[in-house]
């Protein structure tokens, strides 16, 4: 359906609307509220998934990833 006012007279129409519970405001929050859960589940997904790292072999697993490399060879004997 194509605009009935000009973009000029919708501004102002708009603007005299102050009401939070508008359809376009309704639908900014949602989205908001749904892009926050997904980045949300996505940072922390991406979290878990790169804290374990995998030994040189590729097989055993290393759950010390807070652990500065060069701090666990220094414990190594000699």
């Amino acid at each position: 359906m194509a605009g009935v006012l000009t973009p000029g007279r919708h501004r102002k129409c708009m603007s005299r609307i102050r009401s939070r519970n508008t359809k376009p405001s309704v639908r900014n929050e949602h989205l908001n509220g749904a892009l926050f859960t997904l980045n949300h589940l996505f940072l922390e997904n991406f979290a878990v998934r790169h804290a374990v790292s995998y030994g040189e072999s590729g097989r055993e697993l290393n759950l010390v990833a807070a652990e500065d490399k060069t701090e666990y060879e220094k414990d190594k004997l000699l």
